[in-house]
């Protein structure tokens, strides 16, 4: 595998607002060693990411989720600059 070691931990908190339809506010962080096997490719021998999202619910069954995330040594490739990355998720659920 090319992922030796991973750690992972997050939180989340529902409602941050008093409401029918509570929104959520999370934030995360995911490292992960790369292997040093000859031939892997990797020039750094880690990547991590920290993300934040609020997901804001607009009815029971649609949210929407902007999330930003910042990561460190992407693809261990040292030739790569650290990366912001931002999304906006749109989720349906019935």
């Amino acid at each position: 595998s090319e992922i030796t070691d991973h750690f992972g931990a997050g939180l989340t908190w529902v409602g941050p607002y008093d409401k029918e339809n509570p929104d959520t506010v999370g934030l995360g962080v995911s490292a992960v060693k790369l292997t040093g096997e000859a031939g892997a490719g990797f020039t750094k021998n880690y990547e991590t990411s920290v993300e934040a999202f609020y997901s804001y619910q607009v009815t029971p069954y649609l949210a929407i989720k902007p999330d930003l995330q910042y990561i460190f040594n992407p693809g261990g490739d040292a030739a790569l600059d650290n990366a912001l990355v931002a999304t906006i998720r749109l989720s349906l659920a019935f």
